[in-house]
């Protein structure tokens, strides 16, 4: 990219990489973060997932982050998930959402620790259940919080190795494969050699 003014100038306001210098034609150009994409002999097409940066949002009231548009800023929303899904969803913040039955009383048992209240609207007492966000994953439990784990290496989010769904992760980018060391917790994730 350095000796190649054509690189140079086809990869202006993005990263020009030259995986080999004695192979011409193999460069290409790489979008700076937060954006992603990459494209070879050309300048590459970015887009961004806004629910990488600001998904926390959404999660910590127990709802889902959803990138209407990757191509273009300030389309992301946050939206109640079931059973709550005759809530409003809002644009660049919290969705409200209503609460059913028993999930009025203790849906802040299981918005304490990211996850959604769900109670089937039966006359049933003591059946609501704690059940995990996206890209969460997790068995629901009943009348309390259930364990949400996440494979950091295979899913997209803001602490994964991987920031959108269509591109390598971090490691494979670099010959290496990806180790989820604690699939409960968050940013735990490592490169090991092959």
């Amino acid at each position: 990219c350095k000796t190649n003014l054509d690189a140079s100038y086809a990869c202006a306001g993005q990263t020009c990489v030259d995986p080999d210098v004695t192979n011409a034609g193999d460069w290409f150009c790489e979008c700076v973060t937060p954006y992603h994409g990459k494209a070879v002999g050309k300048a590459a097409t970015c887009e961004r997932d806004e629910c990488s940066e600001h998904g926390p949002t959404c999660l910590l009231e127990g709802q889902e982050c959803v990138d209407t548009d990757f191509a273009t800023d300030g389309t992301w929303l946050c939206r109640c998930v079931e059973p709550e899904e005759h809530g409003a969803d809002v644009v660049g913040g919290a969705a409200t959402c209503e609460k059913t039955e028993e999930c009025i009383e203790n849906g802040e048992t299981c918005a304490a620790v990211g996850q959604v209240c769900h109670d089937e609207p039966t006359k049933e007492k003591d059946n609501w259940e704690c059940r995990c966000v996206l890209p969460f994953h997790g068995d629901p439990t009943t009348m309390g919080p259930t364990v949400c784990s996440i494979d950091e290496c295979a899913e997209t989010c803001a602490t994964c190795a991987r920031l959108a769904m269509d591109e390598k992760g971090v490691c494979e980018e670099h010959g290496q494969e990806c180790v989820d060391t604690d699939p409960v917790g968050l940013g735990n994730w490592e490169c090991r050699c092959k």
